[in-house]
């Protein structure tokens, strides 16, 4: 079974956020300091609402 932090950033921010901004996600996307930076943000977001064990830390993505 998938975990839920992974699954909402994976399977509903990024979708959602491409979806809405195409075009904004493909230039922060194109630099890697402003990727890391979007991508984190995604990451924390996409633990909101969650209880605190399911949060993944972003070090374990890295």
């Amino acid at each position: 079974m998938a975990r839920p932090h992974p699954y909402a950033f994976a399977h509903v921010l990024v979708p959602q956020l491409a979806g809405r901004r195409p075009a904004a996600v493909r230039r922060e996307l194109a630099d890697p300091a402003l990727a890391r930076e979007l991508l984190l943000y995604m990451w924390e977001k996409a633990a909101e609402g969650l209880p605190p064990a399911e949060h993944v830390s972003s070090a374990a993505c890295a």
